[in-house]
């Protein structure tokens, strides 16, 4: 937060206190998610006001009672002129990767693009995501139950949008078991429900939250979460070549 803003500006050779130094050169503070300090892009803006500074939230959560204009999410050509700026020797695979996984937000896309610049896809499994972004996902998925947090890290196996019945066929799990952690899942924030015909079905309301839980698994448990998928998906008549993932 604003420990990390005194440093990079430190860094850059410029006064650490943001407030001076929004007197004496324009500043853009660029901020991704803070949902474990939720007031900072409304303190920043408060303080930086009268300055020359200007906080741009890339977050999804409004910035309390400071002034504020929405903007649309990068459409994705500037999303990945954004990744191939922030990483030159990005490979095109990478650029996927940071693009998918940065939701159009450059807060993220930035970040993401750092660490998959030695990434060349394949066989090869995607790099970790960076801890600043992972970090609050995984503390959401600590405060969990037990058994939607086991089922969230099916469903992060499973990929995509997932229902009860289907995913209650990979984890052997009762579908009315899977249903009620479903739900929790989207009370605690975790999941979203999909509109549509036909049986509830959910997706991450955060698409960095699969690759997070995914890479949060030991890779033996990945490994066996990741065939019981494979099995699940060839007997419902799914093309092994759609399921078989890195």
């Amino acid at each position: 937060g604003e420990e990390r803003l005194a440093a990079a500006l430190a860094e850059a050779g410029h006064d650490p206190d943001p407030a001076r130094a929004g007197r004496l050169r324009a500043l853009a503070v660029l901020l991704g998610d803070h949902p474990g300090d939720p007031g900072l892009p409304g303190r920043l803006a408060a303080r930086l006001a009268g300055t020359r500074a200007l906080v741009l939230l890339t977050g999804r959560e409004p910035p309390g009672d400071a002034p504020a204009l929405v903007l649309r999410p990068l459409a994705e050509e500037d999303a990945r002129a954004l990744a191939r700026a922030a990483a030159p020797e990005i490979a095109p695979a990478g650029i996927d990767w940071a693009v998918g996984l940065g939701e159009g937000l450059p807060g993220r896309i930035v970040p993401l693009a750092r660490a998959a610049r030695d990434w060349q896809g394949g066989d090869a499994p995607p790099p970790p995501v960076p801890a600043h972004l992972a970090g609050p996902l995984l503390e959401l998925a600590g405060r969990l139950d037990p058994v939607p947090r086991d089922v969230a890290r099916w469903a992060a196996v499973a990929g995509g949008t997932v229902d009860a019945a289907g995913l209650a066929r990979v984890c052997g799990l009762r579908a009315a078991a899977v249903q009620r952690a479903l739900d929790a899942l989207v009370a605690a924030g975790m999941m979203e429900e999909v509109g549509g015909p036909g049986p509830p079905r959910h997706r991450f309301a955060d698409r960095l939250a699969p690759a997070v839980l995914e890479a949060a698994l030991p890779s033996g448990e990945r490994r066996a979460r990741h065939a019981a998928a494979l099995v699940a998906g060839r007997a419902a008549g799914r093309d092994p070549r759609a399921l078989a993932r890195p």
